[in-house]
This record gives structure tokens, C-alpha cells and sequence, in this order.
């Protein structure tokens, strides 16, 4: 606690404010962007394309266990 203490004795309140302001800019602007992006190209609608690959693979291949097993 102490050397928190030391660390934040040369701030002031205002700057403080102001870098908490600023992170909390950056974090914003990083989710609009990486809205953005994703949005652009389309990474929503492939990871969307590959979990329905996916699911019609698991039917098929649930498909040819059943049918192989039967003579």
C-alpha cells in the first residue's frame, strides 16, 4: 500500500483524471474498431459458415457410424 502511495504522490487529481479519461477513449475506440473490422470482413458470417460446416459434418458423420454398423 505504501509504495502505491509513493507512486501516486507526485499526481495530481487532474491528471489522474485525465489519464483515466484517456484509457477509458482508448478502450472505446478499440471496441468501435474492432466492430468495424470484424463488420468489413465479414468475420461474424464466416465464424457463422463454420459452425454450420461443423454441425452438418457432426450429422453426417453421426450418419455413417449408424449406418456402418448395421450388415
Amino acid at each position: 500500500m505504501k509504495s502505491i502511495l509513493v507512486f501516486l504522490s507526485g499526481v495530481g487529481f487532474q491528471e489522474l483524471f485525465v489519464f483515466v479519461l484517456a484509457i477509458g477513449f482508448c478502450i472505446l475506440l478499440f471496441l468501435a474498431l474492432r466492430a468495424l473490422f470484424l463488420w468489413y470482413w465479414k468475420i461474424n458470417e464466416i465464424v457463422n459458415n463454420q459452425k454450420t460446416q461443423i454441425r452438418l459434418l457432426s450429422d453426417l458423420l453421426q450418419e455413417i457410424k449408424k449406418n456402418s454398423t448395421k450388415p
